[in-house]
């Protein structure tokens, strides 16, 4: 039997209204309503409105990796030019020493250098070289040309006997020449450092010669001429400056501790600020110089004539022995001002 839903009029009882509530039901539940997806609002020129913080990285590398490889590329080929020119500065440095040697020894085997006389053309022709290759050289290999020099008796006096040579008696006179950082190689002995005594610039001619931040220590300069020399921040400790000849010479910040300067001429000389504890400068003449702020711990400082107001200029007197021969402090020789470290 069917029964039809919209006609409940005939139909009585439990069934009716069955079909009468489902009736109602099914009339009373709104459709639900559909909705559309959503949509990505855009700039209206930018287009970036509504990126997440992943897009944005994305697109930030998009642009600097490129960037960075860019970079990266361009630091690497400046750090491997300048490797090449240092490379090829070195090759120029190492092929000007191994030329200059080569002319020097013939001049000495074909020119009679050693034996020329003074005013020679072969000797202006060799200070020439000289001092050209030293402006073109670092500091170790104007160390190399310097022994080369020192060994073949070149620019240290003919004359026999260390007390007999004259700064004049040599045959390259370094006068001028540029010594800036000259490094000249220690002797070891058993692994231990026992300084450049193998290397005698005894009655070297260096007057006016630039010689700031030379190492130069335990060398052997006995009656050098260094007038007017460059010797700035120069490290001389322990070397043999007796009787030299520092007129006016800049020492400023100068080492020369434990040296020897006894007899040495420093009239005019700036020691300021330079290193001279335990050094030997008896009899050495010290008029004029400028001793302020000097280190003068433990130096001997006998008949030098110094005047107390101009040691009162020093750094530290601590332990030296001053012109009087006693030691300071002392009663007999006063440094008015002078107050210790």
């Amino acid at each position: 039997m069917e029964v039809s839903m919209n006609n409940t009029s005939d139909l009585s009882g439990p069934i009716a209204q069955l079909i009468k509530h489902q009736s109602n039901c099914s009339q009373s539940v709104p459709p639900k309503p559909q909705t559309a997806p959503p949509v990505l609002q855009k700039s209206s020129w930018t287009g970036f409105q509504g990126k997440t913080l992943w897009d944005w990285l994305h697109v930030l590398g998009v642009f600097l990796i490129p960037v960075v490889i860019a970079v990266g590329s361009i630091w690497f080929s400046v750090q491997q030019n300048e490797t090449s020119q240092t490379i090829a500065l070195d090759q120029q440095r190492a092929t000007t020493l191994t030329t200059y040697m080569d002319d020097m020894t013939e001049l000495l085997l074909y020119e009679n250098l050693r034996t020329s006389k003074a005013d020679a053309n072969v000797r202006v022709i060799a200070r020439t070289k000289t001092l050209v290759a030293l402006w073109q050289l670092d500091g170790e290999r104007k160390g190399t040309l310097l022994e080369f020099l020192s060994e073949s008796g070149l620019i240290t006096s003919s004359r026999a006997g260390p007390f007999e040579k004259s700064p004049e008696d040599v045959i390259v006179n370094l006068e001028g020449a540029n010594l800036s950082g000259i490094l000249l190689k220690e002797i070891s002995w058993f692994g231990q450092s026992i300084g450049n005594r193998g290397t005698d610039l005894h009655g070297a001619s260096l007057s006016y010669a630039n010689l700031k931040n030379a190492s130069l220590h335990s060398v052997y300069l006995h009656n050098a001429n260094l007038l007017v020399a460059d010797l700035r921040d120069a490290d001389l400790s322990y070397a043999d400056l007796t009787d030299a000849k520092l007129y006016y010479a800049n020492l400023a910040s100068a080492h020369l501790s434990n040296a020897s300067l006894r007899g040495a001429d420093l009239h005019g000389a700036s020691l300021r600020n330079a290193n001279l504890s335990n050094a030997d400068l008896s009899n050495a003449d010290l008029s004029a110089a400028n001793l302020q702020g000097v280190n003068l711990e433990g130096a001997y400082l006998k008949e030098t004539g110094v005047a107390p107001e101009e040691l009162a200029k020093a750094y530290s007197l601590k332990d030296a022995t001053l012109p009087d021969g006693s030691r300071y402090p002392s009663k007999s020789y006063p440094i008015p001002g002078h107050q210790e470290p």
